[in-house]
């Protein structure tokens, strides 16, 4: 509570002055949390921040599972604005309405969705880890979202990623 609050804040994306965490529950030994908002708007919200940096590892932040969006219906809507509620004019949930699209500036998502500006970089070398792969590839743009794909035993990078650049005219000319 004491990370998300200040910066759920600091990115003017609260519907009133207090708090908008109620709990959090944390499981160190597998690496998660479960965070419980005041709103469904706000948790909207929040999922923005996937990508953050906390204690030096890049947060991944995703709904549950069985909140899908309903039948016919994109889980993305059409942009993010801070400040702005992403839930009007966006599509249903069966759980509350759908992320934003784009994360705020600066923080890069770890969700690459499926779309024509998602590139696949292959042939990595597997001892490379997301640092330096993204500073690989942001040398030629900020990137919007990036995932690195690792071997779940070993954690160690399976020598392919998946990204999005903030410019899609990057993109294809990443294509290219």
């Amino acid at each position: 509570m004491d990370f998300f609050n200040p910066q759920i804040h600091l990115g003017g994306l609260t519907q009133a002055p207090s708090n908008p965490v109620l709990a959090v529950q944390i499981n160190q030994d597998k690496n998660f949390a479960f965070l419980e908002f005041r709103s469904v708007d706000e948790t909207t919200q929040a999922m923005a921040f996937d990508g953050l940096i906390f204690q030096g590892q890049s947060l991944k932040i995703r709904r549950p599972h069985k909140c899908q969006p309903l039948p016919g219906m994109s889980e993305n809507p059409s942009g993010y604005v801070p400040g702005i509620p992403p839930t009007l004019g966006t599509p249903p949930v069966s759980c509350g309405p759908p992320r934003p699209l784009s994360p705020p500036p600066g923080v890069v998502s770890t969700m690459v969705p499926d779309s024509a500006h998602k590139l696949f970089i292959g042939g990595l070398l597997n001892y490379l880890n997301d640092d330096q792969v993204k500073e690989l590839l942001t040398s030629f743009e900020p990137l919007k979202a990036f995932s690195l794909v690792k071997d779940s035993a070993t954690g160690l990078s399976k020598g392919y990623a998946f990204c999005e650049y903030v410019d899609i005219n990057v993109t294809n000319q990443g294509r290219a």
